[in-house]
């Protein structure tokens, strides 16, 4: 199945190894910044969150849930696909049957957890007062444990016996699900991996978008009426402390904004980067009909790169990951140039020892 191993349009059979090709640098230095990127950035999200108090609500630890399967993605499927796109000389039975089991496992992880975070904003902005009492840390981890239990036995049902099936030639050099999983496993792993998490994430945001409009038009006329009243009925004491009551919860509101701004942000870039190989494995999936080649490439990089856009959406949506990525990147760089600086201090003393007794 391309959406998720991306290969393109080989149907299992032998395909000399092409020579290295202007295009295979390209797409090769594509895959390589997105798994540096994917690495990185999710590391830093994580060490953020871990950082700083502020961020440690049950918002932000989904998205450091998020950030663990990504993180596999790019340290893991990503490598793996730049060895099949280099022609690196492996096994092949064995190598895509790897490559598969790491790509069904980490990528369906990362759907589900985005179906996690939408559905906890969801309920955020649909039950309120009851948000407290069901969406806890232990809930949370729950949701996330069921979420690997899942894609974990889900990607190993092929190993144990269900689902795979050998390749029609003995020789294939494309890692392509067709040519290993058979027609059922990869209709269910199309549906339930796929399809509803996106057209559930999808409902879900538009609810929440217009929803959180909603509720801050409401609130904006409560803390104008409420300091309205204040000026003419000249009840300070009393009012004021309405006035303050509503600007809490204003500053309540304006705190769950932020953070369905960057959900909304983190499912618009998923629908947009994994919607087109979707649309591409239903199309061959129903008609047989072959897409072109860079067509499927496109769409290939669009889903990887999908594991690497989040730490870009919490730096640009929410000023306090922003702050923290800074604080991280610079003691990064000041360890690096302290480090670097006692080697050169030590070599120096070593020079300066070995010349002395040499004199």
């Amino acid at each position: 199945m391309n959406g998720i191993q991306g290969s393109n349009t080989s149907n299992g059979s032998a395909m000399p190894v092409p020579a290295f090709t202007l295009e295979t640098f390209f797409i090769s230095a594509l895959y390589f910044a997105i798994a540096l990127i994917s690495v990185f950035g999710n590391i830093l999200v994580i060490l953020a969150v871990y950082t700083n108090r502020r961020l440690q609500t049950t918002s932000n630890y989904l998205l450091v849930a998020l950030a663990v399967p990504d993180f596999f993605q790019g340290a893991v499927s990503l490598p793996l696909r730049l060895a099949e796109v280099l022609k690196v000389e492996w096994d092949h039975q064995s190598f895509c049957r790897a490559s598969i089991h790491v790509s069904t496992l980490f990528g369906g992880a990362s759907n589900f957890h985005i179906l996690l975070i939408a559905v906890e904003r969801f309920i955020s902005i649909c039950w309120p007062y009851f948000y407290c009492s069901w969406i806890t840390t232990k809930c949370a981890l729950l949701g996330v444990g069921v979420t690997w239990l899942t894609m974990f036995i889900f990607s190993l049902l092929p190993v144990m016996g269900w689902g795979a099936k050998e390749p029609g030639n003995n020789s294939v050099t494309f890692c392509r699900f067709p040519a290993f999983l058979t027609q059922e496993y990869i209709t269910i792993m199309f549906v339930f991996v796929h399809v509803i998490p996106i057209i559930t994430v999808t409902f879900l945001n538009v609810f929440i978008l217009r929803a959180s409009l909603d509720h801050a038009r409401r609130i904006g006329v409560q803390v104008a009426a409420s300091i309205y009243n204040s000026r003419t009925e000249g009840n300070f004491e009393f009012d004021s402390e309405k006035v303050e009551e509503v600007r809490k919860r204003k500053t309540e509101a304006a705190r769950q904004r932020k953070a369905t701004r960057i959900v909304g942000a983190v499912v618009g870039s998923f629908i947009l980067l994994v919607v087109p190989i979707n649309i591409i494995d239903f199309v061959e999936m129903l008609t047989g009909a072959v897409v072109p080649v860079p067509v499927v490439k496109t769409a290939v990089l669009m889903i990887y790169s999908n594991h690497c856009v989040n730490v870009f959406v919490y730096a640009g949506f929410n000023s306090e990951y922003k702050k923290t990525f800074k604080k991280i990147v610079l003691k990064g760089i000041n360890f690096v140039r302290g480090r670097g600086t006692n080697e050169m201090q030590c070599t120096n003393s070593l020079e300066q020892t070995n010349t002395e007794g040499q004199d």
